[in-house]
């Protein structure tokens, strides 16, 4: 025990379903990885579907629409519908339309599925070299595209704007810092990039706190929001491999969470004493 907290022992998943009536699901590191289904996922996905259990799975990740989260997932031996598929991209289209953006011209960070996403909440995408004006940047990805060539082309082009006094709405939906890449492999997520600008856009005009990205995604309450609509209010457990996002935002939304120890989080007793904390610990979906 550490500061009076008591340490967590792993517990099947099967105990967990006697006690919750809806469960929602991070997808990577818990359900896939970049090369696949993860053990337990299919038969697991298969007992709630067949039990009629409501379920959503809840990503931060916005390389793929829902539609193209069902057909990949659907190729790796899971069924699940669009219509339960959570992407912090969908976040995008209620942001652009309460900050009245719809049209702006909008600087993409991330591949063409990320710039996909953009143009359906209304955008209009331009090339991070522009030299027109714009109005919003979206850190959205960190593969699929020329990495280091377009973060300075975003650097340069937000000094020049900055430089003038222009007002620039920077959009980060997917807050991740890593993912786990499989096979033991992990990578950097679109929140390292984000937090690689803040820094540089620190280094040039030091003391300002209105240059930080305005982050949409896990752990913050609207990506939760939504998945809670597709599930109901009944008792419900949100599933995760990462403290900062997954279960972070399960705490800040009141609802209960397992954190999958074989992800990007490692349960540790120095783990254990920090204020993120989750309910239950699982090695897996196996039973």
């Amino acid at each position: 025990m550490e500061h009076g907290l008591p340490d967590l022992e792993p517990v099947p998943i099967r105990s967990l379903l006697e006690r919750y009536s809806a469960i929602l699901l991070d997808a990577y590191g818990v359900i896939v990885d970049h090369a696949g289904a993860l053990p337990g996922s299919q038969a697991f996905i298969r007992h709630l579907t067949e039990s009629g259990r409501p379920f959503a799975v809840v990503t931060n990740d916005m390389t793929r629409s829902p539609a193209e989260w069902e057909s990949f997932l659907g190729e790796h031996g899971m069924e699940i519908p669009r219509d339960r598929i959570v992407t912090s991209g969908l976040l995008l289209e209620e942001y652009f339309a309460t900050n009245q953006l719809r049209g702006a011209p909008t600087l993409v960070v991330g591949s063409p599925a990320v710039e996909g996403h953009v143009a359906r909440a209304g955008a209009s995408v331009v090339s991070p070299d522009t030299d027109q004006p714009i109005a919003v940047v979206v850190v959205g990805s960190s593969r699929g595209f020329p990495l280091l060539d377009v973060l300075e082309a975003t650097l340069s082009t937000l000094y020049r704007h900055f430089d003038r006094g222009d007002r620039v709405h920077l959009l980060l939906p997917n807050p991740d810092l890593v993912y786990p890449a499989g096979g033991g492999n992990f990578g950097f997520a679109s929140g390292a990039l984000a937090t690689l600008l803040e820094e540089a856009l620190q280094r040039r005009y030091p003391g300002r706190d209105d240059l930080g990205f305005v982050r949409l995604g896990k752990p913050h309450p609207p990506i939760f929001e939504c998945a809670m609509r597709i599930v109901g209010s009944g008792p419900t457990l949100m599933i995760g491999d990462q403290l900062e996002t997954d279960i972070a935002g399960a705490q800040n939304c009141g609802l209960d969470s397992a954190l999958i120890v074989t992800g990007v989080t490692r349960w540790t007793r120095q783990t254990g004493s920090r204020a993120i904390r989750p309910t239950y610990l699982l090695t897996g979906l196996e039973p």
